[in-house]
């Protein structure tokens, strides 16, 4: 267990200028006629060890109904055919030795690690494999927690990382109760340390750079509930793969995210509202539809 230390990471007098995120979906005009999958990005999501493919699928998933090409699941040998169960669209490998993923990482655009990547040696060794890629990628989930564990590991030159506040406190060294003390203060410390673009997840979820810092204006409490989180690295890495900057794959996908959540809670309420009760609303909003 953490014990309390200083927060040597936060300066608790840093007061960024934030603003409100309202981001317009990013994709308004019809694609091109002789567009084909090769175009919008093939992304490869690590993770779904045993008893947690279902984060690995709503990562994937997500990621292929904001407008990615092709999305291939990384996972364990026992989480295959699981992974893919409902969603032929999803290309499914079970990695049983993680030493052979160098190959596969070479027609990637870009990689999302974590969804449910576990804590065991297979989930380090995929984890290192996967910074070693060299690929720009998403960090979210066990791919943060393992960061937590080894800072010095070299982080490449493009990522995003979405921390829940629990798993900002473990990059912080610190406790939940400094995180959501003074949440600017802890991003702050979030991009300083690691750079990157960050995502600190929660009620006003915020976005930053290190130049530019929002505020989500989207959302409610019918999303506290398992997979949402697996959800928006889905989104998120589905608007980069298709040439958005990380930066306003993050912004955009925040948004979108909490505005399908908000349709959702609309129709049926916010009580009993599944992670992937959003997914037809992200289409909607992803091709400019009133939500």
């Amino acid at each position: 267990m953490l014990t309390h230390r200083p927060m040597s990471k936060i300066d608790p007098s840093i007061a960024l200028d934030v603003h409100a995120n309202e981001a317009a979906c990013p994709f308004t005009e019809p694609r091109a006629r002789a567009a084909h999958k090769g175009h919008f990005g093939h992304i490869m999501v690590v993770g779904g060890h045993v008893g947690m493919a279902g984060a690995a699928r709503m990562a994937g998933e997500a990621a292929l109904r904001v407008g990615a090409g092709r999305v291939t699941l990384a996972v364990h040998p026992e989480s295959r055919l699981l992974a893919g169960a409902g969603c032929p669209e999803l290309m499914v490998h079970g990695i049983a030795h993680p030493d052979v993923l160098d190959a596969a990482f070479d027609p990637m655009s870009l990689l999302l690690v974590g969804p449910g990547l576990g804590q065991d040696d297979w989930s380090e060794a995929m984890w290192r494999q996967a910074l070693h890629s060299g690929k720009p990628m998403v960090l979210d989930a066990d791919g943060l927690n393992w960061l937590a564990r080894h800072q010095k590991q070299h982080l490449p030159a493009g990522f995003v990382g979405t921390p829940h506040p629990g798993e900002a406190a473990r990059l912080l060294s610190c406790q939940v109760a400094d995180i959501e003390h003074n949440r600017p203060a802890a991003l702050h410390a979030l991009i300083q340390t690691f750079g990157g673009v960050w995502v600190l997840k929660g009620e006003r979820t915020l976005i930053g750079d290190g130049s530019q810092h929002l505020m989500n204006t989207t959302g409610n409490p019918g999303m506290a509930t398992a997979g949402m989180g697996d959800v928006l690295t889905g989104v998120i890495g589905g608007l980069w793969a298709q040439g958005l900057s990380p930066w306003d794959a993050a912004r955009c996908g925040v948004f979108g995210h909490g505005r399908a959540a908000d349709a959702v809670a609309a129709e049926l309420g916010e009580r009993g509202m599944l992670a992937t009760d959003l997914l037809p609303w992200l289409r909607r909003w992803v091709n400019g539809k009133t939500t």
